[in-house]
């Protein structure tokens, strides 16, 4: 099936993508040729049929189907178990709240496995009991937090997922990247290494590794359960976080809440609301 769909994408892309550009290429190398080291047209011409031209095309045929070939097979990847939905569900039934960070860009908020997971938790809000949802969107990439203020970056995004959290009534936060690493620091060495910071020094200058970054505080009535997220390209997976570990990301979650409630209240202030990031005035 792989091979069937890269053959029906050269046969409908080869010409314009690679060909036509590739001639021109060579034709302007030719001119380039004929003026630059004064050879004659019919030279430089016949220069283009020389056994290096021809192995420099060869090459580029083959890396433009190589890179054609990874990106179908990636694109073509997308899943979400059956398995990691059933624990995400599992997890829902009767929870009284929900807590989530997240670290993906905006526009992957919109693909299609982002949105099956989303429409696990909306279900929850259409069930009894009473449930409260939230979520903190880690900005944690250089510039991120600016790229918001372009509609050609992640303006355009980031404002229709404000508006979906709106929506379904979720409240939905942010904090910058110098934020994130002020309450990394806040956080014993021991509770670092279960968020994903690694022991090594030089590795650790990395952290915060973002895919350990990803997680829900789901509440339940009688228990705290954490499920970390992993998002790669169009693959989800969801894991529950070992019993020993759940304390390092209360922790983590009671710093955030320090940071983005307004004292004393358990709602985002306005420093930190995602929704008033873009329209100041409107409500929470």
């Amino acid at each position: 099936m792989l091979w069937k769909i890269l053959a029906r994408i050269l046969t409908r892309h080869l010409g314009l993508h690679l060909i036509v550009p590739l001639i021109v290429g060579l034709l302007f190398h030719a001119v380039a040729v004929h003026f630059v080291h004064q050879t004659p047209w019919s030279e430089s011409l016949n220069d283009l049929w020389s056994l290096e031209a021809i192995i420099f095309v060869a090459g580029l045929l083959l890396t433009y189907i190589l890179i054609m070939y990874y990106l179908i097979r990636s694109e073509t990847s997308a899943r979400i178990s059956g398995t990691d939905l059933a624990v995400l569900d599992s997890m829902m039934k009767e929870s009284v709240s929900y807590f989530a960070t997240s670290t993906i860009r905006m526009q992957e908020w919109f693909d299609p496995i982002s949105q099956v997971f989303l429409s696990t938790i909306t279900k929850r809000k259409l069930q009894p009991p009473s449930f409260r949802d939230e979520r903190v969107l880690l900005l944690w990439r250089r510039g991120e937090l600016d790229d918001l203020h372009s509609m050609f970056l992640d303006g355009y995004y980031a404002r229709r997922l404000s508006e979906v959290h709106i929506q379904c009534g979720t409240p939905v936060a942010y904090l910058s990247r110098q934020e994130i690493i002020e309450i990394v620091e806040k956080l014993s060495p021991q509770e670092q290494q279960h968020l994903g910071r690694s022991a090594h020094p030089s590795v650790s200058k990395l952290w915060p590794r973002l895919r350990q970054l990803d997680f829900a505080l789901i509440e339940k009535k009688d228990a705290k359960h954490i499920l970390r997220v992993s998002k790669k390209g169009q693959n989800v997976r969801i894991e529950r976080v070992p019993a020993d570990h759940v304390a390092s990301y209360e922790r983590f979650v009671a710093l955030i809440r320090e940071r983005v409630y307004r004292t004393g209240t358990t709602e985002f202030d306005e420093a930190h609301d995602f929704g008033k990031f873009f329209c100041p005035l409107s409500k929470s």
